[in-house]
């Protein structure tokens, strides 16, 4: 029995193991287990001359399926033990800083709109989307100060922006300045830089959160939604869905027209290939990280702040592991005889440089039990606007695991700590 049949296995025992109520999409273990197999299996097809995964890589993976599932599921069934339940995870605790918001969004917009408009004068001028995407992506962040305020400011709030929009669509006061400004965001990042993530993000965000509401009606979301019909509700979420849908794919074709089915295949096929290969400079080095590579977004947060104000030299382990990880992102190995690609080196990559076999197996569990024990909280206790963001955000990071772990990028780091300590305020009421 091939790996793939025993992770579907373990996707459907997962499944039926749950109680009905956990039975959906929005549950991570099942999201999660699901992925892997789906990425397993097309890694295992072998199309379009793609090299073959390592079994010590198939077997990893496996590994940190299990972990995660395990940790998962320690958190529902800790779901039932009494703790004492913080504030800011009560049902009408807090409510959105909208004037804040609106203030925040308006400056995005005025710091992406040149790279949106030399971008439109590029495509004017012949350039496919994708040119446009190799002409003027920059890097996420560098060592320099001078990239402070785009890579520590701008791209945080942008990515919160993101979340908070919807979450006030579907659960909140649905105030449309604010909607339609985070909407001419998103469109604006997506134009300026060629990339699909942000449409992605706010697709994703949109169809959890319906599911969300579904799930959880006896809790009565104060949300103006309550005043719909269900088939109105139902109505106006496949509308918008199919709308965006219907963005992802034109904005795909714009970008991969001539290929699109071998890009869709490479992305969600290619990360055991890479695994592999980066694995295999791990052993090399003899690299380990010991928390340095999957917890790189704080530290090198904290680093990063300490060596440019007071010039004192970075952190050996932390440097060291974020050069690890910028090699990930600029190397390109052969993913095939005539295909590099780079980047998509999953979660397992970033447990397994930090410590192995041993790293997978206790932070994949650990990555589980924090996600899944989120997703209790909303399933059980009555949940703010607050936890389900934060939720929403840390759902995503499971999505794109067969990417990279998210906890690795300081950007991410300070778009949920500016979601759960800046977004929201205290309800008057």
């Amino acid at each position: 029995m091939n790996i793939n049949m025993i992770l579907l296995g373990t996707t459907v025992f997962f499944i039926l193991l749950s109680p009905r109520q956990f039975r959906t999409i929005v549950n991570p273990g099942i999201i999660f287990s699901a992925l892997w197999t789906f990425v397993v299996f097309l890694s295992s097809l072998q199309l379009l001359d793609m090299y073959s995964a390592s079994n010590d890589v198939f077997l990893i993976i496996f590994c940190g399926v299990l972990a995660f599932l395990a940790g998962s599921m320690l958190a529902r069934l800790s779901k039932n033990i009494k703790l004492k339940i913080p504030n800011y995870l009560k049902n009408g605790e807090v409510t959105i800083r909208y004037n804040l918001l609106i203030i925040l969004v308006i400056i995005c917009i005025v710091y992406y709109l040149p790279s949106f408009i030399r971008s439109i004068l590029f495509m004017l001028k012949g350039l496919s989307i994708n040119d446009v995407r190799s002409l003027i992506q920059d890097s996420e962040y560098s060592k320099g100060f001078n990239n402070f305020i785009p890579n520590f400011i701008i791209l945080p709030i942008a990515i919160s922006l993101e979340v908070i929009g919807i979450v006030d669509f579907w659960l909140a006061k649905r105030n449309k300045t604010f909607i339609v400004l985070t909407l001419i965001l998103v469109l604006i990042r997506v134009l300026g830089d060629g990339g699909r993530t942000p449409i992605f993000n706010v697709l994703l965000y949109f169809i959890i959160t319906f599911f969300i509401i579904q799930e959880s009606k006896q809790r009565k979301y104060l949300s103006k939604l309550e005043k719909l019909s269900e088939k109105k509700v139902r109505k106006k979420f496949r509308r918008i869905a199919t709308l965006g849908v219907f963005l992802l794919v034109i904005l795909t074709f714009m970008r991969t027209a001539s290929s699109i089915f071998r890009k869709i295949y490479f992305y969600f096929s290619m990360s055991p290939v890479l695994l592999t290969w980066w694995i295999n400079e791990v052993n090399v080095e003899k690299y380990r990280g010991y928390g340095a590579v999957s917890f790189n977004g704080v530290l090198y947060f904290f680093d990063y702040f300490i060596h440019n104000i007071s010039k004192i030299d970075y952190t050996p382990f932390v440097i060291d592991a974020y050069n690890w990880i910028a090699q990930t992102d600029s190397f390109w190995p052969k993913i095939a005889p005539t295909t590099t690609a780079n980047a998509y080196v999953s979660c397992f990559w970033f447990f397994y440089a930090d410590a192995g076999i041993i790293g997978v197996l206790v932070l994949s569990f650990l990555y589980g039990f924090v996600v899944s024990r989120y997703y209790f909280i909303i399933k059980k206790e009555k949940a703010n606007l607050c936890t389900i963001a934060v939720y929403l955000l840390l759902f995503q990071g499971v999505c794109f695991s067969f990417i990279r772990f998210p906890f690795a990028k300081a950007y991410y780091i300070i778009a949920l700590f500016f979601i759960r300590f800046i977004a929201f305020k205290k309800s008057l009421h």
